[in-house]
């Protein structure tokens, strides 16, 4: 759904472009975001903006700001859930030890951020 379909015999020049970009999207050298929901929140796309969420940090929290926020992860002064500028999960109960990207992709395995694919950080 969402895709048109392609003309039954495209020009050449179509044609050799269509191919090569279904082959960087099936090796995964390219995501294809087009109509895609992500990111969730574009007004957290910036790891700067994402890291001044951190204001009210809670004191106790093992895990730091700057790690979150490079993660993808901003907070909205709920003890200690962060939440995925891209994906929109969200995680909470840090616990020592924890690194923010691990983290991250453990419990949100299919975050294009977090796989490493751009989406506009």
């Amino acid at each position: 759904p969402g895709r048109e379909a392609a003309p039954s015999v495209p020009p050449d020049s179509q044609l050799s472009s269509d191919f090569e970009a279904d082959y960087l999207l099936r090796t995964r050298q390219v995501v294809d975001l087009s109509g895609s929901p992500y990111p969730q929140n574009p007004a957290m796309c910036n790891e700067e903006v994402r890291r001044r969420s951190f204001h009210h940090w809670p004191p106790y929290a093992p895990v730091s700001p700057s790690d979150l926020a490079n993660a993808g992860l901003y907070y909205q002064d709920v003890e200690d859930e962060v939440e995925c500028f891209c994906c929109g999960g969200k995680l909470k109960n840090w616990e020592p030890g924890d690194q923010a990207w691990s983290e991250h992709s453990r419990h949100l395995p299919r975050c294009f951020f977090a796989l490493g694919h751009d989406v506009g950080n």
